[in-house]
């Protein structure tokens, strides 16, 4: 059956950091073979940023804990946290009412 959570994530990352944006374009790459195309639109990145930073981030898939994309983007989001140290990591929503929000920074 599952659970509504809403699950994002968003990182900065400096625009020199080319072994992490390789990383990135590679794990947009891989979440495009799993899931359909217009999904992919939620793995959003790299927006130019001022300082040489440039904001990365996964937004909520919209699919229930269990389903099939869930769980794909589960995987990505968990590989997306691995690749960004300090990345944060926001959940909110819920079914019945127990609507809640947990934000969490990425530990390095």
């Amino acid at each position: 059956m599952g659970y509504f959570k809403h699950d994002a994530v968003v990182a900065m990352v400096a625009d020199y950091d080319v072994p992490t944006r390789d990383a990135l374009m590679d794990l947009r790459s891989d979440l495009r073979a799993k899931v359909a195309e217009y999904l992919v639109d939620l793995f959003v990145g790299p927006i130019a940023c001022m300082n040489g930073y440039d904001v990365w981030a996964i937004l909520p898939d919209g699919s229930k804990d269990g389903w099939v994309d869930s769980d794909v983007f589960d995987a990505i989001r968990d590989r997306f946290m691995a690749i960004c140290p300090g990345a944060v990591h926001v959940r909110w929503g819920g079914d019945d009412d127990d609507t809640h929000t947990v934000v969490s920074e990425v530990e390095a």
